[in-house]
């Protein structure tokens, strides 16, 4: 009876040795679970842009609808998305920097959820908590702010649109 060829050996280790490590891949998430994957989403850093814990004034996200239930009347579309956490400041207070969430943007401007109000018709600078280094503080003048349930519902406008590269990083 003739004997196997080393090369035969060797391709046939490297299958079984591939399909192992798939199985126990497979198998580690599967119990690790929905559970898991929440935890480990709340153990992430907030320096990086990413939650320690989940934010009570985050508002939920917002579905997508067949047809818009209100007549929009903007010039630029007003698009929902993904909360995209950012960093807030007076334009004349560079020290006194709060968080908040972009809700939706457009090329005009951002509406943001924050835990404490701002005053109307002032300017502050926002910028993505995990924007590059290099990104530029973005201007946003306050055209109001009202009271939600456990958050500040805040809508503003640029006084200069950003470069399409910076108004991606808002998400």
């Amino acid at each position: 009876m003739d004997r196997p060829s080393p090369t035969l050996l060797l391709w046939l280790g490297s299958a079984l040795l591939v399909a192992a490590i798939a199985i126990a891949v497979v198998f580690g998430l599967l119990r690790r679970g929905r559970r898991g994957v929440l935890r480990d989403l709340e153990r992430v850093s907030a320096t990086t842009g990413r939650m320690t814990k989940p934010v009570a004034f985050m508002p939920a996200p917002t579905t997508l609808a067949a047809e818009p239930a209100v007549v929009e009347n903007r010039v630029n579309y007003r698009r929902p998305g993904n909360p995209v956490l950012v960093l807030v400041h007076g334009a004349d207070e560079p020290n006194q920097v709060f968080q908040a969430w972009v809700v939706d943007r457009s090329r005009r401007g951002l509406r943001l959820a924050a835990q404490r109000a701002v005053q109307v018709g002032r300017l502050y600078a926002v910028r993505p908590v995990n924007a590059p280094p290099a990104a530029p503080w973005t201007n946003l003048e306050v055209r109001h702010c009202s009271a939600q349930d456990n958050y500040w519902d805040i809508g503003g406008r640029f006084p200069e649109p950003p470069t399409m590269q910076v108004l991606l990083l808002f998400g």
